[in-house]
């Protein structure tokens, strides 16, 4: 389990951890790499069903100053350990996120250009508390790709990319369903009596 967990993105590896029955959670969580645990430990801290609790916690961030030239080789030089990359998130000397740079941005402009010239600062981020459903509202409504999660500070925690954003759209989809068939709890055939399933 542990073998398979350390080739999993962090907040995948979070969702399968928070499945498991307590005494095997902190078995594994003690067992899988070190880079790993405080991340998804950071994630586990969230509820469920919030933008903290299906973020990713490894973002591609940049220091404003930097140019493009300098923003495409770090994108070369950590490539391995992004999950995914739409967009460059720009901080300042302090670790507050300020903009964000589209990867066509990034290779449209100079190379000499700073990524402060270049960078949107109208940005849309929600906190870590957020409902997962308004994550899903505001990823729909502005077409984003990714939607940053920040602190009371404006520094950066993670991002909701769209294939997580995806799966709480068919979560919610198929809770409505069963909602529509008067199932209001999750229904699991062969834990009730007849009785109860037939009702």
């Amino acid at each position: 389990l542990v073998r398979l967990l350390n080739a999993m993105d962090v907040d995948d590896e979070a969702d399968v951890i928070d499945r498991l029955p307590e005494e095997l959670r902190e078995t594994v969580l003690h067992a899988i790499q070190d880079d790993d645990k405080e991340l998804v430990e950071d994630i586990l801290a969230w509820p469920q069903d919030s933008a903290g609790g299906i973020m990713q916690p490894i973002a591609f961030r940049l220091h404003e100053v930097l140019s493009c030239r300098d923003a495409i080789s770090e994108l070369h030089r950590q490539h391995e350990k992004l999950e995914t990359v739409f967009y460059i998130y720009v901080e300042n000397d302090a670790g507050h996120l300020v903009g964000v740079v589209s990867l066509r941005s990034l290779l449209t402009h100079s190379p000499s250009s700073l990524l402060k010239e270049i960078m949107s600062a109208d940005l849309i981020s929600v906190a870590p508390q957020t409902d997962q459903e308004e994550v899903a509202r505001l990823v729909s409504r502005y077409d984003l790709l990714a939607l940053p999660v920040v602190d009371e500070s404006r520094c950066m925690l993670g991002i909701v990319t769209i294939d997580d954003v995806v799966d709480v759209l068919m979560e919610e989809a198929h809770e409505d369903m069963m909602l529509m068939a008067g199932v209001a709890d999750e229904f699991e055939p062969e834990s009730v009596s007849t009785f109860k399933a037939a009702r």
